[in-house]
């Protein structure tokens, strides 16, 4: 399997980021050229005028014509992309052109200045940067190493038996010096390109898992991390979620894998779409889902508070229809809460509700297996969303319990509040189980329609039974509720204003950590038993 490293550079990313390092090769020696600029010209206010009329002249020229060089290798590598032959052109010019013009400029200098010297030194810089910097294989170094080298020995051979000075050396005493030299050279330059080349492609290869190439960590939650990727040859942004290093055993691989196959049958268009799962060799469990870039609904009440029914009504009939489809297929998701409704824009709508995060997806199907795997004796979920059933019966949990937790998404939306709030997780599943909510209308400012809040204390009903009796019932009461529809421009406008706030906060402050009541929990009842007794 190939690498990113290892691509062709006709690949999109390794011609893009062989553009950056060519540029910066060229900063970097337009500003050396500079520098030795003003060196020469501080040194020849102090050279005799032997020196300075046998090179200073030559020098200066020379650095100039390498300057304006450098400049438009820059000027052309700025903002347009360039193909791969120009890229490909412009490092092997670094790597044999420094040797050409000076060996021109320094053709009448004298035998007693050892210009040769002048360019080892240059050539062997030039070569050893571009080494450093630019992405090459070991061949492609040796190869333009070589060729940059070998003008010089034959320059200097050429140059010292021109001049024909019977007090100097046989040519050969100059060349084989310039010849070792360029062994030398050649061998520290293929080494560092096999050295850098090599570790950019084991960097690569270790945020590689299966076809997709990791890019950067976007979410942390209780089963694994998620990071931002693509794939490597489609090149579609998709999101991985990786199981954590601490769930790696058999138990939790099984379970993780599980919640996998069981979304993957979900094909509802407000729930989140797998497109692929596996193992890497080291065994380390993943799949791959569609990437959601927007903001989900605890960001959006953070920054833009309470938002109004119509707005509510629309996200809960997204959401309920992607659990009606769920709970048809005996999936209940246990984990309903702000955060794992993310909304985007699908298809040229905004605000586009996906309900995401099945890693505690549990199936009512009544097979062994399935029981065992989810568990059906451990409280799972986050605190301040959990059911009554959930937290006193775990294994009695069904549809309904989702239902509870979207009735606390709906009073969290409305009110910019929590139903219930506490000091510690104790306290909070207390309240869920024995308090009744404040009807939503006592707990903020703007108006909300008095259907619309009876249907929320409904879905908050400690009784599953006083619920509705599943989630295909509360979406028909949600469209037959008398809330006004907002229109094309009223979505587009609420859209654009709630990231526009999303984004100013993210730029005033630094995002802050979740609060511990607000992390997902799991109680094992059976492990407590055992600490009982």
């Amino acid at each position: 399997m190939k690498t990113l490293a290892a691509a062709p550079l006709d690949s999109e990313s390794a011609q893009a980021f062989l553009q950056r390092r060519l540029l910066l090769l060229s900063k970097l020696f337009a500003l050396i050229t500079v520098g030795l600029h003003v060196f020469v010209r501080l040194v020849r206010l102090k050279a005799p005028r032997e020196v300075d009329s046998l090179m200073g002249t030559q020098l200066i020229s020379l650095q100039l014509g390498m300057l304006a060089a450098f400049v438009l290798v820059i000027l052309r590598l700025r903002k347009v992309t360039r193909s791969q032959l120009e890229l490909q052109t412009i490092d092997a010019l670094f790597a044999i052109a420094p040797a050409y013009a000076p060996m021109v400029a320094f053709a009448e200098l004298s035998p007693h200045m050892r210009p040769e010297l002048l360019l080892l030194q240059l050539v062997s810089h030039v070569i050893v940067a571009r080494a450093v910097l630019v992405p090459s294989t070991a061949r492609r170094t040796l190869v333009l190493s070589v060729l940059g080298f070998l003008p010089v020995i034959g320059w200097t051979y050429w140059f010292y038996d021109k001049h024909g000075d019977p007090t100097l050396p046989p040519s050969f005493i100059y060349t084989a010096p310039v010849f070792a030299w360029m062994l030398a050279s050649t061998a520290v330059s293929t080494i560092v390109s096999y050295t850098i080349f090599g570790l950019r492609k084991k960097v690569v290869e270790a945020t590689r898992i299966g076809q997709y190439v990791l890019e950067r960590k976007i979410g942390q939650g209780g089963m694994g991390a998620v990071y931002r990727a693509r794939h490597g040859l489609l090149r579609r942004p998709t999101a991985i979620k990786v199981l954590a290093s601490e769930h790696a055993d058999e138990h939790e691989l099984r379970r993780f894998e599980r919640e996998v196959k069981l979304t993957s049958r979900l094909t509802h268009p407000h729930t989140v779409a797998i497109y692929d799962y596996g193992r890497t060799p080291e065994g380390v469990f993943y799949y791959a889902m569609e990437l959601l870039e927007g903001l989900d609904l605890q960001q959006l009440v953070e920054t833009s508070g309470a938002q109004p029914a119509s707005c509510v009504v629309r996200i809960l009939e997204q959401v309920a229809g992607a659990l009606s489809e769920a709970h048809a297929l005996g999936l209940i998701h246990r984990d309903i809460k702000p955060a794992n409704v993310i909304l985007c824009e699908r298809g040229g709508l905004p605000g586009f509700a996906k309900v995401v995060d099945f890693g505690l997806v549990k199936s009512v199907r009544n097979d062994a297996t399935s029981a065992a795997v989810s568990g059906v004796q451990t409280i799972v979920g986050t605190p301040l969303y959990l059911s009554p059933e959930q937290i006193a019966r775990p294994e009695t949990v069904d549809g309904r319990s989702d239902l509870y937790a979207l009735g606390a998404v709906a009073y969290f939306l409305l009110t910019g509040v929590l139903v219930f709030d506490g000091r510690s997780l104790v306290e909070i599943c207390g309240h869920h189980l024995y308090s009744q909510p404040a009807p939503p209308s006592t707990r903020c400012s703007h108006a909300i329609p008095s259907e619309l809040e009876a249907l929320v204390l409904q879905l908050l009903a400690k009784d599953p039974a006083e619920r509705p009796p599943s989630a295909q019932a509360l979406l028909a009461r949600l469209r037959a509720l008398p809330v006004r529809r907002w229109s094309d421009e009223e979505l587009a406008a609420w859209w654009v204003s709630a990231l526009e706030e999303r984004a100013q906060k993210r730029s005033a402050s630094h995002p802050a950590s979740s609060p511990a009541s607000a992390q997902t929990l799991a109680v094992d009842l059976r492990q407590r038993a055992h600490l009982e007794s």
